[in-house]
């Protein structure tokens, strides 16, 4: 499961790392070598982004529900306290 989240967090980093600037930089080159016109190239940018946005999103809900997956199965310092209590009351009736 940690390999998961650490993909998904690198796979975040790398959609951040691809800003707009990059992006029109590339597009602006393929139109300068004629493989795409610039409303071709526009249409891509956008995309682009959309989808990075997309994908920073899904990335995020994920993050957001494995850690509370996590936190349910989390003793809170209440919890481990009075266990803890429990563990000391059962030793000195051992005693």
């Amino acid at each position: 499961m940690e390999d998961m989240i650490k993909k998904a967090f690198y796979l975040g980093l790398g959609a951040l790392s691809f800003t707009k600037d990059k992006a029109e930089k590339f597009m602006n080159e393929m139109v300068e070598k004629g493989e795409m016109s610039a409303e071709e190239g526009n249409k891509f940018v956008d995309d682009l982004i959309k989808r990075g946005e997309e994908a920073r999103q899904e990335i995020k809900d994920f993050v957001e529900q494995e850690i509370k997956c996590k936190h349910k199965d989390m003793v809170s310092r209440e919890e481990y306290d009075a266990l803890l209590q429990r563990l000391k009351d059962l030793e000195d009736r051992l005693k």
